[in-house]
């Protein structure tokens, strides 16, 4: 019987699942293969770092996740990571159905949907670091 790779064993749970939230958690170590690129968002999410990473996104926007702030990522946005802190990744999320997230948006700016990428809301960047 062999163990399982660390650098390939799963990095997410679900915690709770429903048709408009999903919540969960992610514990990826630095050495594993999915740390310095992740691939794209799947969701509109809030992310709750629990650890130090640096962000770069794809559109160029760069940034330091860590426990002071709350991330909100639009869905299919494309990111690299790299480490500031040995403990890798980790952060609990929460998922927010596209329908839910558009009803917010649209409480503070009624044309949101007339943007010209109604997929995509609220594309302000974080500070830059």
């Amino acid at each position: 019987m062999s163990l399982p790779d660390p650098s390939t064993a799963p990095i997410e749970r679900i915690i709770l699942q429903t048709p408009l939230i999903k919540i969960g958690t992610l514990r990826c170590a630095v050495d594993h293969a999915s740390f310095r690129h992740p691939g794209p968002t799947e969701n509109y999410v809030l992310v709750f770092a629990r650890s130090c990473v640096y962000v770069r996104r794809a559109d160029g926007a760069k940034f330091v996740s860590d426990p002071s702030i709350v991330a909100f990522w639009n869905r299919n946005l494309d990111y690299f990571r790299d480490p500031l802190s040995p403990e890798g990744a980790q952060s609990d999320w929460y998922a927010i159905d596209h329908g839910v997230v558009l009803d917010a948006a649209r409480s503070v700016d009624p044309a949101v949907e007339a943007t010209h990428d109604a997929s995509c809301v609220g594309r302000r960047s974080p500070p830059a670091a």
